[in-house]
C-alpha cells in the first residue's frame, strides 16, 4: 500500500478506553502484526468506557508504555475540559487534541452544541465558552 504522503500520520482508533489491559493487548497485537501507525485515537464516554476518573491514568500509562505514539480523543461528549486537559498535559506534547462527537445532534453520547430551526443550525454560545477558556489557559 502506498501512502499519499509519507509524512501524513496514520491513526488507529479504538473505543475501549476503560480497559487498560485490553488497550495494551490490542496495541501489542498491532505491533506484532507490523501494523504501522503514529497516533492512537480513543473514544471517551463514561457510559461505554467507564468512569472519567480513570482516563488520565490510562493515557499516562499508554504514553509511558508507547513513547513512539501520539494520542487523540476522537470521540467525546460531554467532558470537554477534562479531556482537553488530559491531552494537553500528556508528556512531550504527545496529546494531539480532541474531536467532539456529533456537535449538531443529541443522543446517547450527549447533548448537541447547536440549536436547530428547520435546516438552520445555530451555535449555543454557552457551549463554546469552555473552548475560549481552554485557549486562554493553554496560551494558544
Amino acid at each position: 500500500m502506498k501512502q499519499v504522503n509519507e509524512n501524513t500520520p496514520i491513526m488507529l482508533h479504538i473505543e475501549n478506553t476503560g480497559d487498560r489491559d485490553g488497550l495494551i493487548h490490542w496495541i501489542n497485537q498491532a505491533h506484532k502484526h507490523n501494523v504501522k501507525f503514529d497516533v492512537l485515537g480513543l473514544s471517551a464516554y463514561e457510559k461505554w468506557q467507564g468512569p472519567s476518573t480513570q482516563w488520565q491514568r490510562t493515557l499516562n500509562l499508554l504514553a509511558e508504555t508507547y513513547p513512539e505514539l501520539s494520542f487523540s480523543i476522537v470521540e467525546y461528549n460531554p467532558q470537554r475540559r477534562l479531556l482537553n486537559d488530559i491531552m494537553f498535559n500528556l508528556p512531550n506534547e504527545r496529546g494531539l487534541g480532541t474531536f467532539f462527537w456529533e456537535p449538531v445532534l443529541s443522543g446517547e453520547w450527549g447533548l448537541s452544541m447547536f440549536n436547530k430551526n428547520g435546516s438552520v443550525y445555530t451555535a449555543k454560545p454557552e457551549d463554546f465558552l469552555i473552548y475560549d477558556k481552554i485557549v486562554q489557559d493553554y496560551g494558544l
